[in-house]
């Protein structure tokens, strides 16, 4: 039930965010600050090591926050037309008091169960009194009242535009980072190809962003352009890593590279482009069908 907030002073968002800074930790005892009940607790592994780490993050399963009773509500579903919303907390389902999204769940199957209408009390907002709804099941024989368990959104707030500065630098290098582990995971094979996503997965995540509001959009636009730079620095012709690499080469020999490797090069880097973006857009258009 803890939740953790850092590792070896690494700030923990996502879970991307704890492999990232188990991988670069230092080994020994290895400092993690946790919630629990409410209070930040510092604790400490003994003899970690960094080449454990991803046992280590196999090992802590991070569960959802089931401890939620926020509902999310489909649109002309029983529950919607009974008046609930999205967003709403359940306090009394069936006459009972509920602590968790479990207490949801075996309540709602009982009344699935045996036909029975829901009877809620919910929150709504910053009310202090419970309001009563009342829905009934769309197929009696099923759970389908319409709603659901709403995610938790956890949100990173900065103080002052320096704090913010940093905080945006810190995210793009972990981002970076992610990358080349993504890069590295897909030549170990530890990752399939068939992930990838060319312009119509960028289109459609790009709507999807926008549609959440403009800084969802502006945040997928900064993962967008840092897997792009990335991607331009590898040491592939035609790219700017291509053209950084021979310069490189260059300075060593003493001498420019020759005319025809640099032409060769720059037809297998061509060729090496366009079937990447092929592959992509194959895989693009599975997904569609």
């Amino acid at each position: 039930g803890d939740r953790i907030q850092s590792v070896a002073g690494e700030t923990i968002l996502r879970r991307t965010d704890l492999l990232a800074a188990l991988r670069k930790a230092p080994e020994g005892n290895l400092p993690v600050r946790v919630l629990r009940d409410g209070k930040t607790i510092p604790l400490e592994l003994p003899d970690f090591k960094r080449d454990k780490a991803l046992g280590l993050y196999e090992d802590i399963a991070l569960e959802q926050d089931l401890d939620s009773t926020t509902i999310l509500v489909r649109p002309k579903s029983a529950a919607f037309e009974a008046g609930l919303r999205t967003g709403d907390r359940i306090r009394f389902l069936q006459g009972e008091e509920v602590q968790a999204w479990n207490d949801i769940q075996n309540l709602a199957g009982t009344a699935a169960a045996e036909s029975l209408p829901l009877q809620f009390q919910i929150l709504r907002g910053d009310a202090s009194e419970p309001t009563t709804f009342t829905a009934t099941a769309a197929l009696p024989s099923s759970l389908d009242f319409g709603f659901g368990f709403l995610q938790g959104n956890y949100t990173y707030q900065t103080n002052g535009i320096t704090e913010a500065v940093l905080m945006g630098g810190r995210s793009s290098l972990r981002m970076l980072r992610e990358a080349g582990m993504t890069l590295r995971q897909m030549f170990r094979q530890e990752i399939s190809p068939k992930n990838l996503g060319g312009i119509v997965t960028i289109s459609k995540v790009s709507y999807q962003a926008s549609s959440m509001g403009w800084t969802k959009l502006l945040f997928f636009l900064c993962m967008l352009s840092v897997n792009l730079a990335f991607l331009n620095v590898l040491p592939i012709p035609l790219l700017d890593g291509g053209h950084l690499f021979f310069l490189m080469v260059e300075g060593i020999k003493g001498s420019p590279v020759s005319e025809k490797i640099m032409g060769y090069s720059q037809l297998v880097g061509l060729v090496l482009i366009l079937s990447l973006m092929v592959y992509v857009t194959y895989q693009d258009i599975l997904r569609l069908l």
